[in-house]
């Protein structure tokens, strides 16, 4: 046994160095691939809730439409018949 290392074990070194090296950087993807899978799933669920919040100003915007209109109409409808009443105690 010698004091110097071989050359054989200088290549072990050297492999084991690749190996630990090729380890962290494939932890490092596999990392970065769990963090992408989690961004990718938070804004799919943000789309579907954007698309359920459209939906319900949609539907909210239909139905104050639909009241507004039929708040006019009945305004209209009032004002026809107090003037007819008036019109009418008057003559």
């Amino acid at each position: 046994m010698s004091i110097l290392p071989s050359k054989s074990d200088d290549e072990k070194i050297n492999s084991l160095y690749k190996y630990n090296n090729i380890n962290k950087k494939v932890n490092n993807l596999l990392n970065r691939k769990n963090e992408l899978l989690e961004k990718e799933s938070r804004n799919k669920t943000l789309e579907k809730a954007r698309k359920l919040l459209k939906k319900k100003l949609e539907f909210h915007k239909y139905w104050v439409k639909k009241l507004y209109d039929i708040h006019f109409y009945t305004d209209l409808i009032l004002i026809f018949l107090v003037i007819t009443l008036i019109l009418y105690k008057l003559l």
